[in-house]
């Protein structure tokens, strides 16, 4: 019996031994009491306890394979060892460590599951919320966290889980509720070692969400607690674009720079000269900006602020039209940075050589992002500028495909209203207004909080306008101006605005409106030509005193415009109408001369001799005439000259010149004007005395002009009258049977002539 005492007290005394150099971290002596312990004491019952002691001595130093073969020898074991849990909670340990979070995760729920009374069920609850986690799992990882919490608030790890909550919370970047949660945290938690951090990471989602006094507060008591931390620098960068943010930027410049004093983390000191530099920019110090990113560039070239600083600095450039140094930093990003950051470089590249309007190169560059990025923004944005350039070149099919294109592949984007606005303005541009205001009016129902609505609501008034359809125009220009701050945007449509009341005949409201907008403030365009219509509106309502004080006050505040010209054109009428001759004249003539090659130079030419003509200087007004003809013969009034002198010298008697010039005023137009001139071709040649050809000439006018229905009437009955005169009774009779059975004036009479032939050649028979 003592031997065995002595015995039973031997194995006791190795195993406590071995269990006490283990409690006291002495792991490779433990490892090796536990192994001979093993090996002196093959029958004991103790076997896979030691077992268990030497994987985790192996696991404490670092051998996770011979740990995990100890582990698995327990785990294998067929019978009953009172520490399977415990194995196989290590085991699970051990593959978390190795990184075999999915392992890991099986051995962790088979705890759970198979031994839900052990003491390892919590951990195992936990570290498979942390394995979920290392899995980006986190809507699980969340879940087993706040088991961990509801099962066992009084543990350790309730804490730790507690915080694992609003961590992932963060991390799915929801960060109203990683802000509740880290909130509860701190007030459940208020000295545990995690305080600070959950400060920082509160600190963190209050400025994702804009809150950023809130963030400003929680990374204040974040560094206040912990100004050593690894996150600090970080905490510090923040805490000086939350300054920035509300517009406290001396504040904000003194934690940048302290960030590039102090802290020592080259990612931080880059990002803080960053900050300093969109400061600079904000503050309107553009040569401190491009300092502060040419530092950048310079110093940190491999940090993740470079490629934004190579944006920022090209930018600069550009602002400042220096166009080639924006493309050679463009250039320089490319040659220097790694492929990954090359699409916004050819994409701004692409901005660059479009505002300088060099459209092949910019085009190149937009169709490499549309070939070649992931990047949806950048995609839709380079679909909508290649759209841009085609509909700037009148390549319309293509414009609408690339619009269509960001409507069907990116109608979530950033682009997606420009995309709908542009096709309206390519329907503009095509005159298919009825479609353009279709697509305005999407932009405004499918667009709600777009940008674009003032444009998209003037450029809808303007297709309704361009239809034709005031009523709506109106309607639309109208709701602007109620909706509309004072400034550029009301201006322009109160101007739409008055041109449609203008069309539609509401002179005295759209006078107010020009009115309006002929005060000083206003935009010089719409000043000016608001001042013009001024005067036509006041000439519509018959008010010619007030007409004539308005486009005087034009002429005199815009004397060369284009438009002062149409001003003179309406005094020349106005005076004319008044049987001014002489004044009227002096207009016209001072309008031809003025500008010979201008719009109006013929028309105010042609007037000239018009105006002779009404005052009974028939001579002056054919040299005026003929002068005309050989100045402006491909002029719109040229014809209209030639049947003017043709008619002088038809009064004159002058036949075979009036003829010429009748001849000349006809063109191969089925038209009721061609009509008339055929007709007093003929009518000349009747005055002649020609009555044969005079005959042949009448009958052009319904053989060649059968469009001009007076005329065709006129003609028949004029050369079934010659007929007669002639006597050619059987033609006389066959187009007045023919003019008989038209709807027309002189039928009736060719009934009773035709009834009379008929008569008369029956009684000349002696029927």
């Amino acid at each position: 019996m003592a031997g065995m005492v002595r015995a039973e007290t031997a194995e006791e005394a190795d195993y406590l031994f071995a269990k006490k150099a283990f409690g006291d971290a002495l792991y490779d002596i433990a490892q090796q009491r536990f192994d001979n312990f093993i090996k002196m004491y093959p029958g004991t019952t103790r076997a896979y306890e030691a077992h268990l002691y030497v994987g985790r001595c192996f696991f404490q130093q670092g051998n996770l394979a011979k740990a995990l073969y100890e582990f698995e020898l327990v785990l294998s074991a067929r019978k009953e060892t009172g520490v399977q849990d415990e194995a196989m909670y290590w085991a699970a340990e051990t593959y978390f460590k190795n990184g075999d979070y999915r392992r890991a995760l099986e051995l962790y729920q088979g705890i759970i599951d198979a031994f839900p009374s052990s003491e390892y069920a919590a951990y195992a609850l936990y570290a498979r919320g942390w394995s979920y986690a290392k899995l980006g799992l986190l809507e699980d990882a969340i879940a087993s966290f706040r088991e961990v919490v509801w099962k066992y608030p009084f543990e350790k790890i309730a804490i730790e889980s507690q915080f694992k909550i609003g961590e992932c919370e963060y991390q799915l970047g929801r960060y109203d509720k990683a802000y509740q949660e880290l909130d509860r945290f701190i007030r459940k938690f208020p000295v545990s070692a995690r305080v600070a951090e959950a400060y920082y990471l509160k600190g963190e989602a209050s400025f994702y969400r804009s809150a950023y006094k809130d963030s400003i507060d929680d990374y204040s008591r974040a560094l206040s607690i912990a100004p050593d931390s690894a996150w600090a620098p970080f905490a510090r960068y923040r805490l000086a674009s939350a300054y920035v943010s509300i517009g406290e930027y001396e504040k904000g410049a003194l934690l940048y720079k302290a960030c590039i004093d102090q802290d020592a983390d080259d990612f931080v000191k880059a990002r803080a000269i960053l900050g300093l530099g969109q400061l600079f920019e904000k503050t309107g110090r553009a040569q401190a900006a491009t300092k502060a990113y040419v530092q950048i560039i310079e110093t940190y070239p491999k940090s993740d602020a470079a490629p934004e600083a190579y944006l920022k600095l090209s930018r600069i450039y550009a602002d400042q039209g220096r166009y080639k140094d924006a493309e050679g930093v463009c250039m320089n990003a490319l040659a220097a940075l790694s492929e990954g950051s090359w699409d916004r470089f050819h994409y701004e590249l692409g901005w660059i050589y479009f505002i300088q309007g060099l459209y092949t190169e910019a085009e190149k560059e937009f169709i490499w992002i549309e070939d070649r990025s992931k990047d949806d923004h950048l995609n839709a944005g380079a679909f909508c500028k290649v759209g841009d350039i085609a509909l700037e070149r009148k390549e319309y099919g293509r414009a609408n495909m690339c619009y269509d294109t960001v409507l069907t592949k990116y109608p979530d984007s950033f682009w997606a209203d420009y995309a709908q606005y542009q096709i309206g303005n390519l329907f503009l541009a095509t005159e298919k207004y009825d479609q353009a205001a279709l697509a305005f009016q999407s932009v405004l129902v499918n667009f709600p909080k777009t940008d674009l609505k003032e444009k998209a609501s003037l450029q809808l008034g303007m297709a309704h306008f361009k239809m034709g359809d005031f009523a709506r125009a109106c309607s639309v220009f109208e709701g602007l101006l109620g909706a509309l701050p004072e400034g550029g945007a009301k201006d322009q449509a109160r101007f739409y605005y008055a041109n449609a009341l203008y069309q539609r005949g509401s002179y005295e409201d759209a006078l107010k409106n020009y009115k309006a907008c002929a005060q000083a403030g206003v935009a010089d365009d719409f000043r000016k030509y608001a001042r013009y219509q001024i005067g036509w509106c006041y000439d519509r309502m018959k008010e010619q005193a007030r007409a004539v004080e308005a486009f005087a006050d034009f002429l005199k505040a815009y004397p060369l415009d284009d438009l002062a010209l149409d001003a003179k054109y309406w005094f020349g009428t106005y005076y004319r109408s008044k049987v001014q001759y002489d004044k009227a004249r002096e207009v016209f003539a001072s309008l031809a001369t003025e500008r010979p090659s201008g719009e109006l130079a013929d028309d105010a030419f042609y007037q000239t001799a018009v105006i002779m003509e009404e005052a009974g200087d028939a001579p002056g007004a054919v040299a005026r005439f003929k002068e005309f003809i050989a100045q402006f013969p491909s002029s719109p009034f040229a014809r209209a000259a030639n049947r003017k002198t043709a008619l002088l010298k038809k009064q004159d008697k002058a036949y075979d010149e009036a003829i010429d010039y009748f001849t000349k005023a006809l063109s191969e137009e089925d038209s009721d004007q061609n009509a008339q001139t055929q007709f007093e071709i003929a009518e000349t040649l009747e005055e002649k005395g020609d009555l044969e050809k005079a005959a042949q000439e009448y009958l052009k006018v319904p053989y060649l002009y059968h469009k001009g229905e007076f005329w065709v009437a006129r003609a028949y009955l004029k050369c079934a009258q010659l007929f007669e005169r002639t006597g050619k009774i059987a033609e006389a009779k066959t187009i007045y049977e023919k003019l008989a059975g038209m709807e027309v004036a002189e039928s009736e009479y060719a009934k009773k002539r035709f009834e009379w032939l008929k008569f008369r050649t029956k009684y000349q028979r002696g029927e």
